[in-house]
């Protein structure tokens, strides 16, 4: 009996640290300053996906509110070599563009970053509750052709 309740403990902790449901996969997910959480969430067939920003009580942004075709709204950037991987997911909503960022370089960093209408950047490392698992997403969100990481890789 304790460790099922041990355990459903530790799945209610794990999706309380995200905005995705619990139907849903959680393709990236992390706590930013001001107790913010940035997830980036995927039904199960992966025929839809979103980006959510805020809190369990108040999501401040949900992009693209719209479902049908999501997936084609994101775009998808990676590069890799011997101990370095950089991968990231970014979208434009409203004239300001969205990078959730997964890197690696001898450590593992997570990141939002927001580049404004004016040009402003506004970069938000994740402080905790990581989660990233982006590579999936490959096969449904679009190459992104304008990103260098991709090194003119897109089809």
């Amino acid at each position: 009996m304790k460790l099922w309740l041990a355990l459903a403990l530790l799945i209610n902790n794990a999706w309380a640290q995200t905005l995705c449901g619990p139907q849903e996969v959680v393709h990236f997910s992390c706590m930013v300053k001001h107790q913010k959480t940035a997830s980036l969430c995927a039904s199960s067939d992966k025929t839809q996906l979103q980006y959510r920003f805020g809190t369990k009580t108040k999501i401040e942004l949900s992009y693209p509110t719209e479902l049908k075709d999501s997936p084609k709204k994101f775009f998808y950037a990676q590069y890799s070599r011997f101990q370095t991987n950089y991968e990231k997911i970014n979208f434009k909503n409203d004239g300001v563009e969205y990078e959730l960022n997964d890197r690696y370089e001898g450590k593992r960093s997570y990141s939002l970053r927001i580049v404004l209408k004016d040009g402003k950047e506004v970069l938000l490392p994740c402080l905790k509750h990581m989660t990233s698992e982006m590579t999936p997403l490959k096969t449904i969100v679009s190459c992104d052709p304008d990103d260098a990481l991709n090194m003119g890789q897109c089809k």
